[in-house]
């Protein structure tokens, strides 16, 4: 269940970016299924790693979904999200390192690069380019803080020596 919920804001962002597209007058994208296809590949090699791991991919997605959105505002090339969701995914897997990530970052990136090649995209693919990019740099720079349980903030009331925490 946990996965689930931690896999949920990707999944709502995906499902909902058509009607996001679509009510803004930016391009659909092609072939979502495919898209999709790459970015659950992308996320499992987070599925067994460290919580705050996992989260900050999460997180980086999101926010590489969102950077993308105004990136096609910018350029309005319906290919751009199949460029810089999976780049920001290689980004991250080189940087992070985790146990997958010498398969993944070259995949991912050799995924983009073929997508951009055979489908004979232009320059202005770059500003999609600039979006992955800096969704990985600010994810770098400001990483998600795991707190376990036992370190959070919270209240405890002595329960008459009876080691209850109330």
């Amino acid at each position: 269940m946990k996965r689930i919920r931690n896999v949920s804001p990707i999944v709502f962002f995906l499902l909902y970016g058509r009607v996001v597209l679509r009510t803004f007058g930016l391009p659909d994208v092609p072939a979502q299924g495919a898209l999709a296809a790459v970015l659950a590949g992308a996320l499992f090699p987070y599925l067994y790693e460290r919580g705050g791991t996992a989260i900050e991919f999460i997180r980086g997605l999101l926010l590489a979904s969102s950077l993308e959105l105004g990136a096609l505002f910018l350029a309005p090339i319906p290919l751009g999200p199949h460029v810089a969701l999976p780049l920001f995914a290689a980004a991250f897997a080189w940087t992070k390192r985790t146990v997958f990530s010498a398969y993944s970052a070259p995949l991912l990136a050799a995924y983009v690069v073929i997508v951009a090649v055979l489908l004979r995209a232009g320059f202005p693919l770059v500003v999609h380019v600039v979006a992955a990019l800096v969704a990985s740099i600010v994810v770098n720079i400001f990483p998600y803080r795991f707190r376990p349980e036992a370190e959070a903030d919270e209240v405890k009331i002595d329960g008459g020596g009876l080691g209850l925490n109330l």
